[in-house]
């Protein structure tokens, strides 16, 4: 027996925890590209590369779960190395990271506002490094590089230390003493040679004795020393050289995107498949709800963490580095649950692929077409916003609390247009459905252009409702596209490589060429431009366009019967389906 609460429950958990790592750092991906110092040409080609090698690998990575009934060691293997790559970019920045990076008005005052004497003991020792503790009573002197002990050193003791018989009280003092003189750079050894007293009262240091012994240690510290020197070869070039930085991030990315790219397609297949096997496919989609919920609740809460804390955490930590974070623990619960993630038992037949019925009714009807090219422009806009939206709020001012609310009301946007979009379409019909999310979304971008407050950007995501999910569901619910059983889904599968494989590659290499030769507002505006003009194009050719004929079983019948001999008997089912 399969318990269908429990399984729901699983995927409804697992949805939750992987959405709330994505929501944690994808949306703010670029911004740490900004932060390493990528120009935005170069976060655009990196999105782009990340972009179409899942587009290629996702769907090869579960054509071999299914083949090989492995869905779930694919989806544990993928969280893993999701979590791998994303892991790999704050130990990168960390070589690269300068105090620098952080803008003196984020150092010296918080936005609680707190000064600088509110700032932590070891932020104020990295402010000022010139303050750190020093030897009090001690006067700096120099020994010549060519001086080196051997033998007996005599060190003179300050005049104020008594010598010969201590009491307890004045042995402490000693031992101070000698632990002060230890920690000059003249002894190396790490452990400390015999101290004693002269005739004289001054202090001798054996350093003979110690030295045979401490010949291995020597040799274990030089090669730290030529190890180190290497390492700090490697951020030197990292920092001066960005071209180099470039093509390692892009390598980190590109490669953990070959193994981590299909669990989203993984775990919808297997839902899908598992539901299927059961006859129960009324459930399916009820489960990306709490990837709603995750994508509401996650980015407020880390940008207000974020926010909220100095620039610079403890162990040089940039405050930024708490998205990574965040993203690991929700992968961890991600990974937890797909121990138990319900998988679809062995398939025993062959199933044949749709993909090139799909191709033929995305692309030669002209309607479909129509629908498929408003889908691939609309991508490319999508990525332009993705990426670089809070690369202008940045530019205008404004704090990750705003991105993050962003993000948050983007998602929250979504749910009534899942309740309303139906009715929507009812109502105007698919074609003017996409010609007012179209208007829509032109507005939205001419508000991106020319809002000049970075506050003002949030309420306009509200509209997400509208350019994306609204979008989506009257292009997806045409009669054209509306199939069933597996053509519809090769149908989504090719119409999403439009929107998020082929549509969002080409546009954020194309938003990242134009926001680095002209700007944000020349981005916004000009993108604005363009789905104006294709609204109306759009609207035009559907309105010139001749309604379908839809066809009749009655004529099915007629067509099929070669004799035509006795047309009431043909009726039948006309009758019947006129009289229910």
């Amino acid at each position: 027996t399969v318990n269908i609460s429990k399984a729901a429950t699983t995927t409804n958990l697992f949805y939750l925890f992987f959405h709330g790592g994505k929501a944690a750092i994808v949306p703010f991906l670029t911004l740490f590209f900004r932060l390493v110092g990528l120009n935005p040409l170069e976060a655009g080609l990196i999105i782009a590369a990340k972009t179409l090698t899942g587009l290629i690998w996702a769907p090869l990575w579960a054509r071999c779960a299914s083949a090989y009934s492995r869905h779930r060691f694919v989806l544990m293997f993928s969280l893993f190395m999701m979590m791998l790559t994303y892991l790999s970019l704050p130990v990168l920045y960390t070589q690269v990271s300068r105090l620098e990076d952080c803008q003196p008005n984020n150092l010296l005052r918080n936005d609680s506002g707190v000064g600088v004497d509110g700032i932590e003991p070891w932020m104020n020792k990295l402010l000022h490094p010139e303050n750190k503790d020093k030897v009090i009573g001690q006067s700096e002197t120099t020994t010549p590089a060519s001086a080196k002990p051997s033998g007996k050193t005599t060190i003179p003791l300050p005049g104020n230390i008594p010598t010969g018989n201590f009491s307890s009280s004045e042995n402490s003092t000693l031992l101070n003493e000698t632990s002060m003189i230890q920690n000059f750079t003249l002894f190396s050894p790490s452990t400390p040679p015999e101290v004693t007293t002269t005739e004289d009262g001054d202090l001798s240091v054996d350093m003979d004795e110690e030295e045979p012994k401490n010949q291995f240690n020597a040799e274990i510290r030089k090669f730290g020393n030529k190890v180190s020197e290497s390492l700090e070869s490697i951020k030197s070039s990292l920092r001066e050289d960005k071209l180099l930085l470039f093509l390692v991030i892009l390598a980190v990315i590109v490669g953990g995107e070959i193994f981590c790219s299909p669990v989203e397609k993984v775990a919808d297949d297997s839902w899908f498949d598992f539901l299927n096997r059961i006859d129960d496919l009324e459930r399916y989609g009820q489960q990306r709800f709490w990837g709603s919920v995750a994508f509401v609740l996650v980015p407020i809460t880390v940008t207000v963490a974020v926010n909220n804390t100095p620039c610079f955490l403890p162990y040089n930590i940039h405050h930024f580095l708490l998205h990574f974070y965040v993203f690991v623990v929700c992968m961890c619960g991600a990974l937890m649950v797909a121990c138990c993630y319900p998988v679809p038992p062995p398939s025993t037949g062959h199933s044949s692929s749709k993909i090139c019925k799909s191709l033929t009714l995305a692309f030669c009807d002209c309607r479909g077409f129509f629908f498929s090219v408003t889908l691939l422009l609309t991508g490319m806009v999508y990525a332009s916003y993705h990426n670089f939206l809070f690369w202008r709020i940045q530019d205008l001012g404004g704090s990750e609390l705003i991105m993050g609310f962003c993000v948050s009301l983007s998602a929250f946007g979504e749910i009534p247009m899942l309740i309303f979009s139906n009715l929507l379409v009812k109502r105007l019909g698919h074609s003017w459905m996409v010609s007012l999310c179209l208007l829509i979304l032109a507005v939205r971008l001419l508000g991106y252009a020319f809002i000049p407050m970075a506050w003002a950007i949030a309420p306009v995501e509200l509209t997400h409702g509208f350019t994306h999910t609204a979008l989506w569901f009257a292009v997806l619910s045409h009669e054209d596209f509306n199939s069933a059983g597996s053509l519809d889904r090769s149908l989504r599968t090719v119409l999403s490589s439009l929107y998020f494989g082929i549509g969002f590659a080409s546009g954020s290499i194309f938003s990242g060429f134009i926001y680095y030769v002209y700007g944000s507002t020349q981005l916004f505006w000009g993108l604005s431009a363009v789905i104006g003009i294709w609204m109306i194009l759009f609207s035009l050719v559907q309105r010139c366009l001749p309604k379908k004929e839809k066809i009749r079983y009655i004529k099915l019948l007629r067509n099929s019967d070669s004799d035509n001999s006795d047309e009431d008997d043909d009726d039948w089912l006309e009758m019947a389906l006129k009289e229910h």
